[in-house]
């Protein structure tokens, strides 16, 4: 996201493809900061194993619930 927003606290114009946020509410600036904080898969098998770990924490949970012992 870094490559998308930029603070605006330097005099220089923004490059294309960025835009200022520092004129947006504190949870708006807040929210853009923590996805850009999430970090992306870098191959594919990074990839599929989070697709993977978030199936098996919602079957989980999914199991205990019917189970009657939420989380």
């Amino acid at each position: 996201m870094k490559d998308y927003v930029y603070s605006n606290q330097s005099s220089a114009p923004p490059e294309p493809g960025q835009y200022a946020i520092s004129h947006l509410p504190y949870h708006i600036r807040s929210f853009a900061a923590n996805i850009s904080a999430v970090p992306e898969p870098q191959t594919y098998q990074e990839a599929i194993l989070q697709c993977y770990d978030k199936y098996l924490k919602a079957a989980f949970k999914e199991a205990a619930t019917k189970a009657g012992h939420p989380e």
